[in-house]
């Protein structure tokens, strides 16, 4: 009895190991996460890492799709546009090394640095601050007589 079990058991196993496994990813993926890989370590990544990010995300897309519907024309065609993005980073980071072109990334916070300013521009707004209010050169009073309600 205990053989019977057993051997009911592996079978099940198996079966359900047969039943979960994934397909093997199409190769367009394959070539996407290879070319992503290689740029995103490479000299000419660092140069643009907004393309490398852009490409990152649009692998990550394509991931996604992939988990969700394996080999569809969706996922096939994600992974084609994450290839081209990592090609595309790598190919405008070998013009600007070329180039001698330097690159800074930019701030990711939009946020004002403290002390530049913008509170003392803006302490007019705040009620019982003791600035005067900015004036406008240059604004005369409209004289103008066609207004509705206006006397000549």
């Amino acid at each position: 009895m205990l053989k019977r079990g057993w051997k009911a058991f592996a079978g099940v196993t198996a079966l359900a190991a047969v039943g979960c496994a994934h397909a093997p990813p199409p190769q367009e993926l394959l070539n996407a996460r290879a070319a992503y890989q290689e740029v995103s370590t490479s000299p000419q990544g660092r140069e643009r890492p907004r393309d490398v990010a852009a490409a990152r995300d649009a692998l990550l897309e394509a991931e996604r799709e992939y988990d969700r519907s394996q080999d569809s024309p969706r996922t096939r065609s994600l992974s084609y546009v994450a290839l081209r993005k990592s090609e595309t980073a790598g190919a405008r980071g070998t013009a600007d090394r070329r180039r001698g072109v330097r690159r800074r990334p930019r701030p990711r916070s939009s946020k004002r640095r403290r002390g530049s300013g913008s509170a003392r521009r803006q302490s007019w707004m705040r009620p019982g601050s003791s600035s005067p209010r900015p004036s406008v050169s240059g604004c005369k009073p409209s004289s103008n007589s066609n207004r509705p309600g206006s006397t000549p």
